[in-house]
């Protein structure tokens, strides 16, 4: 459950549903588990009201994991990046101890099915805005293309094209172009207009589904994912944007970012 809290009515209201979602549960046997409920306070003008669940008081938490995402109260994620690097390490780590001999086939395949997966979860709603956090992903990738002998001495950029991989960062904006045309296009559950505002000059060169910049304050505001995808979405050339189907639209983003 989350609220603005801009006044201390706003604070009554939220006090007022956390009662109401568990009088539901209690109602219907479904009691909750308050030890296991947290309250997360966001912003640095944060009042940072307490909160009740049953007439007992909740701890405050400086960050807390939701579906596999460790979101702090600063909104930084990363928190989140170390544990994904920590996970993909793990699991890589762990598999390539036991190969004698690997060839660039075998890498590939261990990269694409336990490495990539643990880098990339959810990558589009946390992907992290400062530089320390995205030069520890793309270095813990960039580390496991040496795990084979035919790659070891090659420079990044040779790895990649010897492995047939891309790079981190160009992975995941190949993501956010996706996930942006998902949206704009209606493939899926998510509404447009939630997300971006439609360009209000579409006049000048360019395809028809251009965004409005929206403008913002803080940094932070600018590596939101409705934020930061805007331009290169607008410099997207027409043949990628029009088309009719989320594979095209892969295969036409493919050919003209190979």
């Amino acid at each position: 459950m989350y609220r603005a809290i801009n006044s201390f009515s706003d604070f009554v209201s939220l006090q007022k549903d956390i009662q109401a979602i568990s009088n539901w549960a209690n109602k219907n046997g479904l009691k909750l588990n308050v030890p296991k409920c947290k309250v997360l306070h966001l912003g640095t003008t944060n009042r940072k009201y307490s909160y009740r669940l049953n007439n007992i008081l909740l701890p405050n938490v400086s960050q807390i994991k939701d579906l596999g995402v460790i979101i702090d109260s600063g909104l930084k994620f990363h928190s989140q990046a170390l544990a994904a690097v920590a996970k993909a390490r793990k699991v890589g780590n762990y598999l390539l101890k036991y190969l004698s001999y690997i060839n660039p086939s075998t890498l590939k395949i261990l990269i694409n099915s336990f490495i990539r997966p643990h880098l990339e979860y959810c990558i589009q709603a946390w992907r992290p805005f400062y530089l320390k956090s995205s030069l520890l992903l793309e270095r813990t990738f960039r580390s496991f293309t040496k795990r084979c002998p035919a790659t070891h001495n090659l420079s990044y950029p040779d790895r990649l094209k010897t492995l047939g991989l891309r790079s981190l960062s160009a992975r995941f904006d190949r993501g956010d172009m996706l996930q942006t045309f998902k949206i704009i296009r209606g493939f899926g559950s998510l509404a447009a207009e939630c997300f971006f505002e439609p360009s209000c000059c579409l006049r000048t060169r360019g395809h028809n589904y251009k965004l409005q910049p929206l403008p913002f304050r803080t940094n932070i505001r600018k590596g939101f994912f409705s934020q930061r995808v805007v331009l290169p979405w607008n410099q997207l050339p027409t043949c990628i944007v029009e088309v009719n189907s989320i594979t095209a639209f892969k295969a036409a983003y493919d050919s003209h970012f190979p």
